[in-house]
């Protein structure tokens, strides 16, 4: 299963999405709201959701087109899987210990262990989850098992793709209405109901349908593509900043990863340089970490407010938990993500091995 030349804005924006993500629970954390535009930082989740379609569609359709069959959906899954259960299960250890430290952890039940332990929690099974924002986790594994029946989304003709982001952006609208939203409408995350999972499964399919079109359009100029980055990346920031419905921002993020994938020199500079792009290697732990940050250094932070006063606080906290945050991500990348996954691919060659002689 050999992956196609990276598409780098797509990562780089990965990495942004992250970054909001964490600067909206930071101020939550902080016992306040966050500054316009990040106060719908939620939103980046979904942003995580179309990529994921987008980019598994982009580097696996060729895969399953050429046949599907159990072993290449086993050899994908796995993949996947050591993609993401290494950090995963670091940071729910990480976790347990501190609900081990603090009251609570005797409110988990032997279900909602075994729940923790294969990342179900996303599913809508009534499993509380040790880490609550593993729930998006566990339903990317989700959208992962149903990989190849998405996948024929992106295959569809004109009328096909139209009538199937019809039904999506219908769902998505009901999501949003009878979800049960937290923070806003589409900031849906209850473990006792499948809204977070048709969230996460929504987003998913639209990356997927997006990169079928990508796939049968002509390519766009150089000039029509950067014009097509600006005027998107500008409509994130507008919508995020006034949109209270949630359903236009929605919709310039899946506008967003449209025009970020033609790859243009706009695109490249913007989300593709060093830094930014550095972001988006290391999103995932970033996503995952940055709770426990906030926990430990953030909070006891609030104790300055008296003497240094509160906007201050919160510009020192935010730079000492953000970047605290990337450091301990960048390790996690290289030791836990890349470790691991290594790890458990020649834990699974040497288990084959006795197996084939």
């Amino acid at each position: 299963m050999a992956e196609r030349r990276e598409i780098r804005p797509l990562t780089g924006f990965r990495g942004v999405a992250a970054l909001v993500v964490v600067t909206y629970h930071f101020f939550l954390a902080m016992g306040g709201t966050a500054p316009l535009p990040f106060d719908r930082g939620y939103l980046a989740v979904d942003a995580f959701f179309v990529l994921s379609g987008y980019v598994l569609a982009y580097n696996y359709d060729a895969t399953f087109r050429a046949g599907a069959d159990i072993a290449k959906y086993g050899e994908f899954l796995f993949r996947r899987f050591v993609r993401l259960y290494p950090a995963y299960i670091v940071l729910v250890s990480l976790g347990v210990v501190k609900l081990a430290i603090k009251p609570g952890l005797g409110d988990f039940t032997a279900w909602d262990t075994f729940c923790n332990l294969f990342m179900l929690t996303g599913w809508g099974l009534h499993a509380k989850p040790v880490v609550g924002l593993s729930w998006s986790v566990s339903a990317e594994i989700f959208c992962y098992a149903a990989f190849p029946l998405v996948l024929m989304l992106g295959r569809l003709k004109t009328v096909g793709t139209c009538a199937a982001l019809l039904g999506l952006a219908v769902l998505i609208v009901a999501i949003s209405k009878v979800g049960g939203g937290i923070s806003g409408p589409m900031d849906v995350v209850s473990d006792v109901t499948v809204f977070p999972l048709l969230r996460a499964l929504a987003g998913f399919s639209i990356g997927v349908i997006l990169c079928g079109l990508a796939a049968r359009r002509s390519a766009f100029s150089s000039s029509i593509a950067d014009l097509g980055t600006l005027l998107a990346c500008l409509a994130v920031i507008a919508a995020a900043t006034f949109d209270h419905s949630d359903l236009v921002t929605y919709l310039c993020i899946v506008g967003a990863v449209f025009w970020l994938a033609a790859d243009s020199p706009l695109s490249n500079a913007l989300f593709a340089n060093g830094p930014v792009y550095r972001l988006g290697e290391i999103s995932y732990s970033l996503y995952l970490i940055h709770p426990l940050v906030f926990s430990a250094f953030g909070r006891p932070m609030l104790a300055l407010q008296p003497v240094i006063g509160a906007k201050t606080t919160l510009a020192i906290a935010y730079v000492v938990c953000v970047g605290a945050t990337i450091l301990l991500a960048s390790l996690s990348y290289r030791f836990i993500e890349i470790g691991g996954k290594r790890a458990l691919m020649q834990l699974r060659q040497s288990v084959l091995k006795p197996a084939s002689r």
